[in-house]
């Protein structure tokens, strides 16, 4: 019954109203108060009452508007009944778990790479040492020492 509600044109709208209020709620976080914005957000709370109300009236169930970082939808207070939920996509992180030995290698070869620099700033006159490190990683790339 909910799957023929929401294919419904009084259904479509909603579903849409409440994607237009989720964004504007977003928008508002981020960039604080905009005119357009507040309109907007005004302008969806009336369409929710009218729509909420239609609802209760006509099915017997009040439902409210959620949202949390994960999700955002329809849902009685308890969260037991959902009329529709959106699931966000998350980022996904790279991670990379670094053993205590990968550590202390990568700290002597940044040390290594730091005394060639050093070698080479000697060498080459006016020169930075950031731009003789850019050198120095540039060579140890070469060579395969180092992925860039």
């Amino acid at each position: 019954m909910k799957k023929q509600f929401l294919a419904s044109e009084f259904g479509k709208e909603l579903v849409s109203m409440i994607t237009v209020w989720d964004q504007a709620l977003e928008k508002n976080s981020r960039i604080g108060e905009d005119k357009e914005v507040l309109r907007t957000l005004a302008w969806c709370q009336a369409q929710w009452e009218v729509y909420r109300m239609a609802i209760k009236h006509f099915y017997g169930v009040e439902y409210h508007f959620t949202r949390t970082d994960e999700y955002y939808g329809l849902c009685t207070e308890d969260e037991s009944d959902w009329l529709m939920k959106v699931d966000r996509e998350q980022p996904k992180f790279l991670q990379y778990h670094a053993s205590a030995e990968d550590i202390k290698e990568a700290m002597r070869r940044t040390r290594e790479m730091q005394r060639i620099a050093r070698e080479y700033k000697s060498n080459i006159p006016d020169q930075s040492e950031t731009d003789v490190m850019g050198l120095v990683l540039g060579r140890a790339a070469e060579l395969g020492k180092v992925t860039l």
